[in-house]
């Protein structure tokens, strides 16, 4: 039509079209952002324990939705920042670090998260008290006077192995002789005779306590209950744990402790679908996850949906449990 200066219909059309094609290709790219997992160092437990629970997700949903991915980080204290920061959606965290960050605890760069959230709970970090029987070592009450390895000074072994001695109600005195020999050292220093027994925290199965086991028959020690309850009083973020039975050698009985969780956590602002989705994917596949690594292997469902709990529960978690109050 003469006089007409304005773009003819087919570039708008064509307008149209390239604009519709970037929306739908945006909203696919935003479908199809993964789900990240913060770990742990790839050496150690929380790496594979965090590639379980993708693989179950990623299989439940058939290729459907976003994917789950696993990221290796330095562990607790950087898996918090990371989740503050908004550069992970969940994190492998121990209660006690939990703990520290929701009360006001400095962690690293991290100062108060009010917002941290609790998913489902997994392997205890159990405190395990591990003795020579040739010692005569039968009981708790039979380590005073001995030779103890609590662990070297300043480490994450000592200051767990002396809150239990403080929960006995013992000083150090109690201990005929304290030793700092490293994790490494423990199972041949205990099968020689250099010490009578060690303490150390350790998800199960653990290749030290195997080892001291298989070489000299060493006899893992029962936690009493009122010391589990002392304990979790005095420091919330402690909670019963169990060596299960049959795991090492001689060891045919549960024997009781207590210990940090490794709980799932994430953000308060994270999709209630989301954490409803990944927490249905792994209960609802719960012996798949167990048989993809040793340490989740006897974890039941009402460990995982409460023990160890520090923080509240995420609503999206809560939903599956079917009690909003978790």
């Amino acid at each position: 039509m003469a006089g007409h200066n304005g773009p003819s219909l087919p570039v708008l059309l064509r307008g149209a079209l390239a604009a519709l094609l970037l929306s739908l290709a945006a909203s696919a790219h935003a479908q199809e952002r993964p789900i990240v997992i913060g770990t742990g160092p790839a050496a150690g437990t929380y790496f594979p324990v965090g590639g379980a629970i993708c693989s179950v997700f990623n299989q439940a949903r058939g290729g459907q939705g976003p994917r789950c991915l696993v990221e290796a980080t330095a562990g607790s204290q950087d898996n918090l920042l990371r989740l503050t920061r908004g550069e992970i959606d969940f994190a492998l965290v121990q209660s006690d670090w939990q703990y520290l960050a929701s009360h006001g605890g400095q962690v690293g760069e991290l100062d108060k998260a009010d917002n941290l959230r609790a998913v489902f709970s997994l392997q205890a970090h159990a405190i395990t008290i591990v003795a020579n029987p040739s010692a005569g070592i039968t009981a708790l009450d039979d380590l005073k006077g001995r030779r103890v390895n609590l662990g070297p000074s300043g480490s994450g072994t000592r200051a767990a192995a002396e809150a239990f001695v403080a929960a006995l109600a013992w000083s150090r005195a109690d201990l005929g002789e304290i030793l700092e020999l490293p994790p490494a050292d423990l199972a041949a220093a205990l099968c020689e005779g250099r010490i009578d027994a060690f303490i150390l925290p350790v998800n199960h199965p653990d290749g030290i306590v195997a080892a001291a086991t298989a070489l000299c028959s060493a006899r893992l020690l029962e936690v009493p209950a009122r010391v589990i309850d002392r304990i979790s009083r005095e420091w919330p973020f402690y909670a019963p744990a169990r060596v299960p039975p049959g795991i090492y050698r001689g060891q045919d009985q549960a024997v009781r402790s207590y210990g940090v969780r490794a709980t799932l956590v994430t953000m308060a602002k994270v999709s209630e679908d989301t954490v409803f989705a990944l927490t249905d994917a792994v209960f609802s596949n719960l012996a798949a996850l167990k048989g993809q690594h040793p340490v989740l292997g006897h974890l039941t469902r009402e460990e995982m949906i409460g023990v160890g709990f520090v923080l509240e529960t995420h609503k999206g978690a809560a939903r599956y449990f079917g009690n909003a109050g978790r």
